[in-house]
């Protein structure tokens, strides 16, 4: 994973759907997303899947 890449994340609970978001920047093992919901976090590369490219 890379700086700009598209991510998503699962939750925890059925039926609530996964958040999406932009990675801001890569430290190690952690990646700093900025999520589309407006918030931003930290959070484990491992947690996080990422999203294929839409075609054009």
């Amino acid at each position: 994973m890379r700086k700009g890449d598209r991510v998503s994340r699962l939750t925890k609970k059925v039926g609530q759907h996964g958040e999406t978001g932009k990675i801001i920047e890569v430290r190690g093992t952690r990646a700093e997303v900025d999520w589309d919901d407006g918030h931003h976090s930290v959070v484990e590369l491992a947690g996080l899947h990422v999203e294929p490219a839409k075609s054009k």
